[in-house]
């Protein structure tokens, strides 16, 4: 994926329209029907928030909160995905957004210094176990990013879904990981 934001999120819409869409619509799907027992693990203010606004109200709000802290980028790519994909922005955002509200978390492990002596390297792993029985692990997508300039960042490997956008796991072009 070459380009700006936008550019290298059109790209992924327009190379994998179909994925995207399937993904984004079975994700909503999925997180419609185990709302219930989401709610149940969230704090009572948060199920009063759902209850009172929707779930997409409420991951409205979540994006009203969070935006100013969130480079621009994001988006950015998300509305050239939206361009391409045909799938709704918001519901792109929304879907973005669902583990932020929830505070979903995936296992994580980083070792260095002694615990590596025998390579002394760090090593660092990351398990996408939030939801391992939703729609993303039959859409997966390994994508290499080229960014149009240094201010994008630099080149970087991405394993992740199609009509997912940021970094689930991956390495750039300095080996970090």
């Amino acid at each position: 994926l070459y380009g700006t934001p936008y550019e290298q999120g059109y790209a992924h819409g327009e190379l994998l329209k179909d994925e995207v869409q399937a993904l984004i619509h079975s994700v909503w799907k999925y997180v419609e029907n185990e709302a219930e027992e989401m709610l149940e693990s969230l704090p009572e203010w948060l199920r009063h928030l759902v209850a009172d606004y929707g779930l997409a109200g409420a991951l409205d709000i979540t994006y009203e909160i969070t935006v100013k802290y969130t480079g621009s980028y994001f988006y950015e790519e998300m509305k050239g995905l939206s361009d391409a994909s045909g799938v709704d922005y918001k519901t792109i955002r929304r879907i973005h957004l669902i583990g932020e509200l929830t505070k979903a978390q995936c296992s994580m492990f980083g070792a260095w210094g002694e615990a590596t002596k025998s390579t002394g390297k760090t090593l660092q792993i990351r398990a996408l176990d939030w939801i391992t029985d939703g729609p993303f692990q039959d859409h997966p997508m390994i994508s290499i990013y080229h960014p149009m300039n240094s201010s994008y960042g630099q080149p970087f490997a991405n394993a992740g879904f199609a009509g997912w956008i940021g970094s689930l796991s991956g390495m750039s072009s300095a080996q970090m990981a």
